[in-house]
């Protein structure tokens, strides 16, 4: 888990479902091509799933 002061980004693995959620514009604005890269197309954003019909 990583939390900035303000809580305003972080991120957080999600155990049993073996995710990582990422939050804070800011932080997705930075991160998320990069641990799209290394990770794989996301299965949320912003709580709704991506990829299924």
């Amino acid at each position: 888990m990583y939390l900035s002061e303000d809580f305003r980004m972080g991120s957080f693995g999600h155990p049993w479902e073996k995710s990582l959620r990422l939050f804070g514009q800011e932080f997705l604005d930075t991160a998320s091509a990069e641990v799209e890269k290394l990770l794989g197309q996301p299965i949320r954003r912003s709580g709704r799933a991506v990829g299924t019909a």
